[in-house]
């Protein structure tokens, strides 16, 4: 008789222990199904995440990072670490890498005065946020402030004409034009200013923005601002006259906390200018400090306020970080607006570690599971396979005859227990993830207010916990499918060949002794 038609009998004749059998494979392989389809929609969802982020990163220096290497280096050598500042030319190289699309670096001048303009400051702004009917004053203003007879503006320098924040979509050109690229390798007056900086002054596109660039001894310990300002405690005073060439609007969006207020307000007192005419201004407030005050030592006086990098693909960040990093100096690093998704990865991990748990666990039981459960059947069917031997049947046969049979129980509970594992996902993973994902969203998240971050330029990036569950999908995929059946009959391979050594190393003498025995 053919061996598969015998394997067909045998399975019609034990009906119980079929089903057991069945029982006991679907019941293992539905957590291994659930550990995959699970581990494969975090996959899916980061992915999806990340493809929604703006691939804006930004680099600046890790101060916490040094504070701990200063510390480290101390204990070993004794001394101090003296931290080594990021050169244009490095900046320009990882503006070069073939994963940006755009970059900037933006210098800061802050001694620029007027006693003509004032500040944009939205007090009602303010008042409607907090909840508050007394009047609110600027904290940055040096009117308001220090009873200054002027106010304080920072000039923020440009390396490209296409200012960053307006190319990548957080700034609005509203009038004017942009800078060309001769205006910035010129370091030309020109500068791009907001439209409410506009309004507030009286002011046009095409008339000129008169500052003072003052150059004070500087004063250590408690300053008196007065005292600071003094005529007798100048410098220098050299006028800035520059032509205003474009304005921009900045949106009033739904703000979430009081820094991104503050950003807000900052955005529009921001004055663009050439990056080449803030290192001339630099220069000159060095040649100042040199002459007037030899003992103050000045080697890099270049301050970046911001470096931003625009990229091509969101999905490239983390590339991009390591490429950046074997440029950039030590303590250097990038950032960028992954946090933003921090509830969501806090959420994900504690089910992948669920699933992990559950994968090794039930991946173990079933390899044991299947090796006793065969040995137990081969065992209990000695009889059997001895007649067969003595009727001149080959091991071979017996052996294919036992796969067919192990074959057909197994596929039948890895099948079901791939659907009944994706039913338990789509319950239980899904309401899981959902709750603590509501529980997380209910706490407050620290983003970094640092300029110098992402979340300091103003990107913010967010999303309702409504969205993210629409992207969080237990979906079942060929690669998920495919995984499945490798690893659960990988199990069966190795359980069922371990089986049957028991009974491949017997001659047929050996199994019609044990009959008889038994």
């Amino acid at each position: 008789m053919n061996y598969f038609r015998r394997a067909l009998l045998v399975l019609k004749r034990t009906p119980i222990k079929n089903i057991l059998i069945i029982l006991l494979v679907t019941t293992m392989s539905s957590f291994i199904s659930f550990s995959f389809l699970t581990n494969q929609t975090i996959i899916n969802t980061d992915l999806a995440l990340r493809r929604m982020l703006p691939p804006v990163v930004s680099i600046h220096f890790d101060s916490s990072s040094f504070l701990q290497g200063q510390q480290t280096h101390f204990e070993s050598y004794d001394e101090w670490i003296n931290p080594v500042n990021v050169t244009t030319f490095q900046l320009r190289q990882i503006g070069n890498l073939d994963y940006v699309q755009s970059f900037d670096f933006n210098l800061y001048l802050y001694h620029a005065f007027s006693d003509n303009y004032y500040r944009f400051f939205d007090m009602n702004l303010i008042q409607n946020y907090f909840n508050i009917t007394h009047p609110t004053s600027d904290a940055l203003s040096y009117r308001t402030n220090h009873n200054l007879p002027f106010e304080r503006f920072g000039l923020t320098g440009v390396e490209n004409e296409n200012i960053f924040l307006i190319e990548s979509g957080l700034l609005e050109l509203s009038s004017g034009r942009p800078f060309t690229k001769e205006e910035i390798l010129n370091g030309n007056t020109v500068v791009i200013v907001s439209d409410a900086f506009l309004e507030l002054n009286n002011l046009n596109v095409g008339d000129y923005l008169i500052l003072d660039y003052r150059i004070q001894t500087p004063m250590f310990g408690n300053v008196d601002w007065l005292e600071f300002y003094s005529e007798e405690n100048t410098l220098a005073i050299i006028p800035i006259e520059l032509e205003i060439v474009g304005s921009f609007y900045k949106s009033q969006d739904e703000f979430e906390n009081h820094h991104e207020i503050n950003r807000y307000h900052q955005l529009q007192n921001t004055l663009f200018v050439s990056n080449y005419l803030v290192e001339r201004f630099e220069e000159i407030l060095g040649f100042y400090w040199s002459d007037f005050l030899p003992e103050l030592e000045d080697d890099d006086p270049l301050r970046f306020d911001s470096i931003p990098f625009l990229l091509f693909d969101p999905l490239e960040i983390d590339a991009f970080h390591e490429a950046a990093l074997e440029i950039l100096p030590d303590f250097w690093t990038t950032a960028n607006l992954l946090n933003s998704y921090e509830n969501v990865n806090d959420s994900m991990s504690l089910i992948k570690e669920i699933s992990d748990s559950m994968f090794i666990f039930s991946s173990i039981s079933l390899l044991i599971a299947l090796i006793i459960t065969f040995i137990l059947i081969i065992r209990e069917r000695r009889h059997e396979f001895g007649i067969y031997l003595a009727l001149g049947e080959k091991i071979k046969r017996i052996i294919l005859q036992l796969i067919f049979e192990f074959s057909i129980l197994v596929l039948i509970g890895l099948i079901m227990g791939f659907i009944i594992g994706f039913f338990i996902s789509e319950i239980l993973i899904v309401e899981l993830f959902s709750n603590d994902l509501l529980h997380r969203m209910s706490q407050p998240v620290q983003l970094s207010v640092l300029g110098a971050t992402p979340e300091g330029l103003g990107f913010i990036h967010r999303l309702s916990h409504e969205e993210i569950m629409e992207i969080f999908n237990i979906t079942i995929s060929g690669n998920v499918i495919l995984n499945f059946l490798l690893l659960t009959l990988g199990i069966v391979i190795i359980s069922t060949s371990i089986s049957l050594l028991s009974l491949r190393k017997f001659s047929v003498k050996d199994i019609l002794t044990l009959t008889n025995g038994s």
